[in-house]
């Protein structure tokens, strides 16, 4: 039986297919939007700035998390899509945005759409299609993933306000070294031991039950999501942000580590994406620039080519893909989902989903795939749900199939 979700009056209708072809990997295993960065995923955010819930319309493989939707007949409808970002600026174009217009992006992508009065019998498309369009060049979204990055000041700027607007902050624990205080948000819960917080370049948000061990160097613009732990001597550079449960060591700069995931030893993250359940060895380096200086390169599963990046971009990593220790990740890597990585090479730049091994031509077998997942999620006190394991084995069979 399909789960129905329906919400009456006013709707909000997420659309998720663009963003699920646009921004593999991390569109695999659940829809864009339940990404977490830092503190909050992109979906709370929304529901933050919405004050409400919302539908997800998405791929027939996923559409089962979020439920079906069902719009309310002759009810307004506002369409957006899940490439477009959270942040509170973004609000004065949905409230200025009149009914049947939308706005789209100066290449014709669909960002955001009011329809008055949805009817039930006509296609979502042919509805779109009647609305007058305005292009847009101030709202900001993703064509690719690696751009999450550049917008990643932004986003957690916006979380800092939101917390210190609405939230009681904790002042830093005795022997912690804080710069400019004033630029620093603790969850009350968390705790600390003696180290260094900077916020002068940005602000530092610490969120609940996270741990951070002593001697660990924080300088912002930086988010620890909750019940992080932060190791000893940890290097943390902005603009980075860190998720739920996860465990970090060694230096981390312009990153994202998403829930779960863990990078707990020595060696270095630099501009690089790191999605839920992976786990980075001992003395892991992924570097973010070439020897020459030169503009790199990064492979886009959308375009199915390499395309230009600038010259600082380290790694994108799928959800519970595995690096043995002391694994090299070159400048412009792209590293699908549950890959097994190890190998005393470089590693190859370009790594489908379901890897074994460091160089792309051995198949990681999906039994034994589930099999690890499972055990990885145990060590955190996770189920693998029977939702989750159709999933990646949907993921496996359209890869290689």
């Amino acid at each position: 039986m399909k789960n129905i979700t329906t919400i009456k009056n006013m709707s909000y209708l997420f659309l998720d297919k663009k963003s699920h072809d646009r921004l593999q990997p991390f569109s695999l295993i659940h829809s864009f939007i339940d990404s977490r960065i830092g503190l909050f995923s992109l979906k709370e955010r929304w529901q933050r700035l919405l004050k409400t819930n919302f539908l997800i319309d998405t791929v027939d493989y996923l559409q089962g998390i979020y439920g079906y939707p069902v719009i309310q007949d002759n009810y307004p409808l506002t369409v957006i899509d899940t490439s477009v970002l959270p942040l509170a600026d973004h609000l004065q174009f949905l409230n200025n945005l009149p009914p049947n217009h939308a706005y789209y992006s100066s290449t014709g992508d669909l960002l955001v759409a009011k329809i008055n009065s949805y009817k039930p019998n006509i296609s979502l498309d042919e509805q779109l299609s009647y609305l007058s369009r305005i292009v847009s060049t101030e709202i900001l979204y993703l064509c690719a993933p690696h751009e999450l990055l550049i917008h990643l000041n932004k986003i957690l700027i916006d979380d800092f306000i939101f917390l210190k607007n609405n939230s009681p902050t904790l002042y830093c624990s005795q022997g912690v070294q804080a710069i400019n205080s004033d630029n620093i948000w603790i969850d009350e819960t968390a705790r600390l031991s003696p180290g260094y917080l900077n916020a002068q370049d940005g602000p530092i948000i610490i969120g609940p039950r996270a741990v951070i061990l002593e001697g660990a160097c924080i300088r912002g613009t930086t988010s620890i999501g909750e019940g992080a732990l932060i190791k000893m001597g940890a290097m943390i550079y902005g603009t980075t942000a860190i998720g739920h449960n996860t465990t970090i060591g060694g230096e981390i700069k312009n990153a994202i580590v998403m829930d779960f995931s863990n990078k707990g030893h020595d060696g270095y993250i630099g501009d690089s994406i790191i999605a839920e359940w992976c786990n980075l060895g001992a003395g892991t380096i992924i570097s973010n620039l070439r020897n020459d200086a030169g503009i790199i390169k990064l492979w886009n599963p959308f375009l199915q080519k390499e395309i230009a990046v600038g010259i600082k971009m380290g790694a994108l990593i799928g959800a519970y893909s595995k690096l043995a220790i002391h694994s090299s990740i070159n400048s412009g890597s792209y590293i699908g989902i549950s890959n097994n990585i190890f190998g005393a090479d470089l590693c190859k730049r370009r790594l489908d989903n379901f890897i074994w091994g460091n160089q792309g031509t051995d198949i990681y077998q999906l039994s034994k795939a589930l099999e690890s997942i499972a055990q990885w999620k145990q060590l955190k006190n996770q189920p693998l749900e029977e939702l989750e394991k159709q999933i990646i084995t949907h993921i496996f069979k359209k890869t290689y199939y």
